[in-house]
């Protein structure tokens, strides 16, 4: 059998591995980013923070899922740690925002996107996406879920995507910026799968096949998807309405419950969940949106 090779491009690869690199390819197709300076030592980030004020998000060029990153606060930094950092990085002023992400698959200019993620609000403690309850689809205007939409698949051929894509984006208002692409499938696989009925791995499958998949249309089944981490040991599930499973990298939470919810009251099953799994913080939350989408 003849299997067709399904992947991002070295352009791709190389454009998505340096965020500045991303950053510029953006801004030259006139995509939106938040202004952001290269600091490239101690003498550019000296003269830098002489007209600084305020937030600002620090970010090393090569890294992912929040590696690295820092927060640079002018009111209380000390410039004697200024010799100690790790150089170079991107620096960003810091904005309060609703962070995004979108799955993007391009194949032979072809596009199939899976519904935008809601992954919160942004935070000074840059806490990832992932220790943060996360819904999908969220109840955004129309207007704004095209304009997602639109951004993520002009993001793509800026980038010359020839694969899978995990964008992030910040909406302010009617404002969206991107935040950063990765040549990659998303954290939110399992989410987006559930919303939707058509899970990402079979579309690269298809493609890998020679199969069409310009056809492909990501229809929305009833109800949401939410996903949010646990502390305390639970049950390992996996139904078609409810997944839970335990990280094998080390990390703050132990695992997460991705669950599918179809009618306005949080289910007893998942709610019971929540409470053994010491996360009763964001029930309160999840019922909320749920009584005002569904």
């Amino acid at each position: 059998m003849h299997l067709g090779f399904i992947g991002q491009s070295t352009e791709c690869a190389v454009i998505c591995n340096n965020k500045w690199i991303t950053k510029s390819i953006l801004n030259s197709n006139s995509i939106p980013t938040l202004n952001g300076h290269l600091i490239h030592n101690s003498t550019e980030l000296k003269s830098f923070l002489k007209n600084a004020t305020g937030i600002y998000i620090c970010k090393p060029l090569c890294e992912w899922s929040g590696k690295g990153q820092f927060i640079l606060n002018t009111k209380i930094f000390r410039n004697e740690s200024i010799n100690y950092l790790n150089y170079p990085f991107i620096i960003e002023e810091f904005i309060t925002a609703i962070e995004i992400s979108v799955d993007i698959f391009t194949h032979n200019s072809n596009h199939v996107i899976y519904p935008p993620v809601y992954k919160g609000i942004t935070s000074v403690e840059t806490r990832h996406a992932l220790n943060r309850l996360r819904f999908c689809p969220y109840n955004w205007s129309k207007e704004i879920e095209d304009k997602i939409l639109n951004y993520a698949k002009r993001v793509a051929i800026a980038v010359q995507s020839t694969g899978w894509l995990d964008i992030d984006m910040l909406l302010v208002d009617d404002n969206l910026y991107v935040l950063e692409v990765n040549s990659r499938f998303s954290g939110t696989t399992r989410m987006i799968s559930m919303v939707s009925k058509i899970d990402p791995y079979e579309i690269t499958v298809k493609a890998a096949l020679g199969e069409q998949i310009d056809n492909i249309i990501i229809n929305r089944t009833n109800g949401i998807s939410f996903e949010v981490p646990f502390y305390q040991n639970i049950q390992t599930i996996q139904k078609d309405h409810i997944f839970v499973y335990y990280s094998s990298t080390p990390h703050l939470w132990l695992g997460k419950i991705t669950a599918k919810v179809d009618q306005k009251k949080l289910p007893d099953d998942i709610k019971k969940l929540l409470i053994e799994g010491g996360i009763t913080e964001y029930i309160k939350d999840i019922e909320t949106f749920l009584e005002n989408y569904l």
